[in-house]
C-alpha cells in the first residue's frame, strides 16, 4: 500500500490507527469505535487495536480505527476536575455517545477539506460505524445502537450510519449471575466500598515510588510490561479505582434481562428502509464474567443458525482456544490466524 502511513497516533487516554491507504476518502471508509471494558482504559487495547489495524490492512485499505477511555479513567483524573466522576453505567453510555459523535464531526471536517482539495468539490457521506465493544462496552454498543435508531426513526438529522457491531466477551445479560458476580456482588452493594477501597489503594499505592509499583503489580500479577505499567497508573491514578467499582455497581443492578427488541437484534418492522445493523459475538468459552447457562439462553434466543431461515439474527460464536475475557492483557495480539479471521472478516464484511 504504497504511499500510506500506518503510524498509530497514541495519546494518554486515546488510540487512532489510520486507514492502509489514506487516500481512501472517495472510496468506501469503515470506522472501527472501540469501546472498553472496566477498567476503561484504553491503554490496555493498544497492542491489541494495532494488531487489528495491521491485520485489517490485508482486508480493506479503508478501515480507520478509534478508541478512548471511558470517563473517569482518564489520565490524571480529569473526570474529577470536572466535578463529574465517578460515573455511572447510564452516563458512561452518554459519555460514549457524545464521544462517538465528536469523533464523526472531527473526521467529516477532515475529509470534507482533503476531498475538496483532491476535487474541488465538496464531498459528505455519512460515515459508516462499526462499534467494537468488550466487556461492559459490549452492553454500551447495544444502547447506543438502539438511541441511533430511536433517532432515525424520529426523523432526526444524523451523520453516520452504524452498519454493525463486534461484541467481544460481551456481558450484556445478567452479569450478577456469572461465577465472579456471584463472588464480588454482595461486596459492590455495601456502603461506601468504592470509597474505602480506593482510599485504600491511594493511600499504599502513594507510598510506593512507582517502579516499585510496577515491579510489585508485575511479580503478582504475571502481566506483560505494559499491562503491568497501565495498571500502576490505573493504581496510582485519582480516580480510577473509586470509578472501576462504582461502575461495576451499576453494571450489577442494571445488566439483568435482555432489554432489546428485534429490530435492535437484527430485524427491522416499523422501516424496512432503516437498514439493520449486523451483529457479531465472540463470547468466551468458561468465561468468569459469563455465566455459561445465560449466555446459551442468549445464544438460544438470539444467534442465527444453520438450520434455521432467520437470516438476519446475529452470528454468535464461542472461542474454542482458551482466550480468557481480559485478553487485551495477557493476548494483546489475538495469535491464532483463525481468531483473526474470524474477528477481521466480520468486521469489514458490512
Amino acid at each position: 500500500m504504497s504511499g500510506s502511513n500506518r503510524v498509530a497516533q497514541i495519546g494518554p487516554d486515546s488510540i487512532y490507527c489510520p486507514p492502509g491507504n489514506t487516500k481512501s476518502f472517495l472510496g468506501k471508509e469503515y470506522h472501527i469505535f472501540f469501546i472498553t471494558g472496566n477498567p476503561g482504559l484504553i491503554a490496555y487495547y493498544h497492542t491489541f487495536l494495532a494488531c487489528l489495524s495491521k491485520h485489517l490492512s490485508g482486508i480493506s485499505d479503508g478501515v480507520h480505527i478509534y478508541g478512548h477511555s471511558l470517563g473517569g479513567f482518564e489520565a490524571r483524573g480529569r473526570g474529577r476536575e470536572r466535578g463529574h466522576a465517578p460515573y455511572g453505567l447510564q452516563q458512561q453510555i452518554r459519555n460514549v455517545e457524545e464521544g462517538l459523535h465528536a469523533y464523526v464531526r472531527a473526521h467529516e471536517s477532515l475529509s470534507s477539506r482533503e476531498g475538496q482539495q483532491a476535487t474541488g468539490i465538496s464531498i459528505h457521506n455519512p460515515a459508516r460505524i462499526i462499534l467494537m465493544g468488550h466487556s461492559v462496552g459490549a452492553y454500551i454498543l447495544l444502547e447506543l445502537i438502539r438511541r441511533h435508531r430511536e433517532k432515525v426513526l424520529l426523523g432526526m438529522q444524523t451523520d453516520m450510519e452504524i452498519v454493525g457491531g463486534v461484541l467481544l466477551f460481551p456481558t450484556v445479560t445478567h452479569i450478577a449471575k456469572s461465577p465472579s458476580g456471584l463472588r464480588v456482588g454482595w461486596l459492590l452493594k455495601l456502603p461506601y466500598f468504592a470509597l474505602v477501597v480506593s482510599a485504600l489503594a491511594r493511600g499504599v499505592t502513594f507510598l510506593l515510588p512507582r517502579g516499585v509499583l510496577y515491579s510489585l503489580v508485575k511479580l503478582i500479577t504475571g502481566f506483560p510490561a505494559e499491562a503491568a505499567e497501565t495498571t500502576a497508573a490505573f493504581l496510582r491514578s485519582p480516580m480510577g479505582v473509586r470509578q472501576a467499582l462504582h461502575m461495576a455497581r451499576d453494571e450489577m443492578e442494571e445488566i439483568i434481562e435482555d432489554r432489546w427488541d428485534e429490530e435492535i437484534w437484527g430485524v427491522s418492522e416499523r422501516d424496512p428502509d432503516l437498514a439493520p445493523s449486523k451483529l457479531v459475538f465472540y463470547f468466551g468459552k468458561e468465561d468468569h464474567w459469563v455465566a455459561d447457562h445465560t449466555r446459551d439462553e442468549l445464544m438460544r434466543m438470539r444467534a442465527f443458525r444453520e438450520d434455521q431461515p432467520e437470516m438476519w439474527k446475529p452470528k454468535m460464536v464461542i472461542d474454542e482456544d482458551g482466550i480468557p475475557h481480559g485478553f487485551c492483557i495477557s493476548r494483546s495480539c489475538l495469535p491464532d490466524e483463525r481468531q483473526r479471521l474470524t474477528i477481521s472478516k466480520n468486521t469489514v464484511k458490512y
